[in-house]
């Protein structure tokens, strides 16, 4: 009986142990301001041969001056894909920006 005990309170402190611990206080986080929006282009690029941008565009993607994506197709970074981008318009500055 004293081994059952002994391994059931073993058993539980090592799950307790092994459980993730939430942070107390939230983390502040800072993000830098974005100064424009982004225009991304997603060509797929896994054949060897002449490039044909009409035929290899898999998606066109733009990151506001919030940080939101729209868009349609592969995203930036996908596998057997180059990304290419271009900067738009300036976002407005916040009234805080000196």
């Amino acid at each position: 009986m004293r081994k059952l005990i002994s391994s059931i309170i073993l058993v539980g402190t090592t799950i307790l142990m092994l459980m993730p611990v939430q942070p107390l206080q939230p983390v502040q986080r800072v993000q830098a301001a974005q100064r424009f929006e982004v225009f991304y282009t997603v060509r797929y690029s896994c054949i060897v041969g002449p490039s044909t941008p009409d035929i290899d565009l898999e998606g066109q993607w733009v990151r506001d001056c919030s940080g939101n994506w729209s868009g349609w197709g592969w995203e930036p970074g996908h596998n057997c894909s180059t990304t290419t981008w271009t900067n738009g318009a300036p976002c407005p500055l916040e009234p805080s920006d000196p």
